[in-house]
């Protein structure tokens, strides 16, 4: 499939912007009637990181297992025709970070994914602490482990993109698209759900899709065609990425005034999730979305353990 490129004025019209990236692969049962779901999403980041990458932004991610493969692919690619051009003489350098990873160390110190990930890549990796006595299996202990590594990553990134992400209907676990999305809110970063690939971000109501997207300079007909399916990946990550070469001056990092932002459709989501009408999971999401924002108004940060990078 050939990627889209979008026309673009400078070689690096995304220098200095830190794109983070959210999502996963929503469980089988949820595709629908959509057979490959998981190739289409993975599609999806792959260009899009790519895109981001080439045209010097950075990539913040999760380090989701299924995804982060994928992201690291197109940085070491990224990396090693940059190689190419300078000359066995030069090692080739992406600049301040083509990719940063976030990980928690409840999968380990590091997680060996991660580590693999960013050994090829060249990539930052932030690891957060494990919180609670558990293992992943335990869910208060890895919704808590989440949520620190959450708050952590919402720290690394101007912009968050969100796509897919699994349901985790009747676990007991957060969805890590929604609690990311608050988070990100609650620290005023501009959010872009693409809604039209289905998981946990095609789930959520127009409604709550227009207030995570306030400020990202979309108007309400192009958040409109981020949740139709055009039938091409192209079109959709050509979209995003013009977008934010338009508009990279006003995304890149600046002091973001307070932590105190008001979440008009929240309130709304809490009480109809407090009704019977709401399925045990819709209710289980909605207590995480208001944990997490309890969490974002504390004044104090969570610490980060350790950062290093892959050689």
């Amino acid at each position: 499939m050939t990627r889209s490129q979008p026309a673009v004025e400078s070689s690096d019209p995304l220098a200095g912007l830190r794109v983070g990236l959210s999502g996963a692969i929503p469980e089988r049962e949820h595709w629908g009637a959509v057979l490959d779901l998981d190739r289409i999403i993975l599609s999806f980041v792959s260009q899009l990181s790519a895109l981001v990458i080439e045209y010097g932004g950075t990539i913040v991610h999760g380090s989701h297992p299924a995804l982060t493969p994928v992201i690291a692919e197109e940085a070491r690619e990224r990396r090693r025709s940059q190689g190419e051009r300078l000359g066995e003489d030069r090692k080739p350098s992406l600049g301040p970070g083509a990719l940063t990873l976030v990980a928690s160390r409840l999968w380990g110190d590091p997680p060996e994914p991660t580590a693999r990930c960013a050994g090829w890549s060249g990539a930052s990796v932030i690891l957060t602490p494990r919180i609670g006595p558990g293992d992943e299996r335990d869910a208060e202990t890895r919704n808590d482990s989440l949520t620190a590594m959450r708050l952590a990553l919402a720290q690394q990134m101007d912009v968050l993109i969100a796509v897919g992400g699994k349901l985790h209907r009747d676990t007991g676990f957060n969805p890590g698209i929604l609690e990311e999305l608050t988070i990100a809110r609650w620290h005023r970063v501009p959010c872009f759900v693409v809604a039209c690939l289905g998981g946990m971000a095609g789930e959520l109501e127009t409604g709550l899709i227009g207030e995570f997207s306030i400020g990202n300079r979309l108007n309400k007909d192009d958040r409109g065609r981020m949740a139709q399916w055009s039938g091409s990946v192209d079109e959709h990550v050509g979209a995003l990425i013009t977008h934010l070469c338009r508009h990279r001056s006003e995304f890149v990092a600046k002091e973001r005034e307070g932590r105190t932002f008001r979440f008009a459709a929240f309130g709304q989501c809490r009480e109809r999730c407090r009704g019977s009408g709401w399925p045990r999971s819709t209710r289980q999401s909605c207590s995480a979305l208001e944990r997490s924002s309890a969490v974002c108004r504390r004044p104090s940060r969570l610490p980060i353990c350790r950062v290093f990078t892959g050689s």
